[in-house]
């Protein structure tokens, strides 16, 4: 799991996941070039993206889900 920090820079992120005890992967994205320059359809926060082994997207939502709706999802 990642999370892209919009608008945020890496000192912010960092201290985000350490208050928050996260240990997915933090990107952040102080220019937001994950839209402006990629286009990538990054929304707004909350969203996520649950990837599987195979590379295909096996979820997407509005609220961060939990530990066992993850593991559900990537069965």
């Amino acid at each position: 799991m990642a999370e892209v920090f919009l608008g945020e820079d890496e000192a912010k992120a960092k201290a985000y996941g350490a208050k928050e005890g996260l240990k997915h992967i933090l990107l952040p994205d102080p220019r937001q070039l994950s839209r402006a320059k990629y286009k990538y359809p990054v929304n707004d926060m909350p969203l996520h993206v649950l990837v599987g082994k195979n590379g295909v997207i096996v979820a997407t939502g509005r609220a961060v889900p939990s530990a066992a709706e993850i593991e559900e999802a990537l069965k």
